[in-house]
């Protein structure tokens, strides 16, 4: 910030301290937060707990119960052997292992797991190389990030608000 004169300098004090006050609300407001409990039900002895890589890891590493072969350009459906309970208005989300994706080729297929389902979670790899991947009981397939989803009502109307964008998909909005 460039300041001039000495009314530019009080300016800047002024809004120097906004910016504090401002600072240390949201500060008081995260001391406030308590992240929800995802619960957690082990379906087997070879089971294994989700954990986090690292305390800062969004995602939580899930690990295949069983030794599984999943044949080139193939894909498996593979149980967790573990059940969730999910806060209302959560839910969890499932992600490649960038290491298992880029080492492996393996990508995952179905992406959600809704806050009202109790059942055996299950992990669909596909394999996109020419060879078998094996992975023994215990090594980590995928991860799972809960977040916040959406639990709105939805309304049919017979006219949308215009934008800009209008109806453009698909590269409507350039390249750079």
């Amino acid at each position: 910030m460039v300041v001039n004169d000495s009314t530019s300098y009080v300016a800047a004090f002024y809004e120097w301290q906004r910016e504090c006050e401002r600072q240390a609300e949201r500060e008081e407001k995260m001391e406030e937060f308590v992240a929800p409990v995802l619960k957690v039900k082990l379906l087997s002895e070879n089971a294994k707990m989700p954990t986090r890589g690292t305390p800062g890891s969004s995602g939580l590493d899930v690990y295949t119960p069983m030794d599984v072969i999943i044949p080139a350009w193939g894909d498996a459906l593979i149980p967790l052997d573990l059940s969730f309970e999910i806060p209302y208005g959560w839910d969890l989300s499932v992600y490649n292992k960038s290491g298992v994706s880029t080492k492996k080729k393996l990508f995952k297929g179905a992406e959600l797991i809704d806050s009202d389902y109790r059942g055996n979670c299950h992990i669909h790899l596909f394999n996109h190389s020419d060879v078998d991947i094996e992975f023994k009981k215990g090594d980590k397939i995928s991860q799972l990030v809960m977040r916040p989803v959406w639990m709105g009502d939805v309304v049919q109307v017979d006219e949308l608000d215009e934008t800009v964008r209008g109806a453009g998909g698909f590269g409507s909005t350039g390249d750079r």
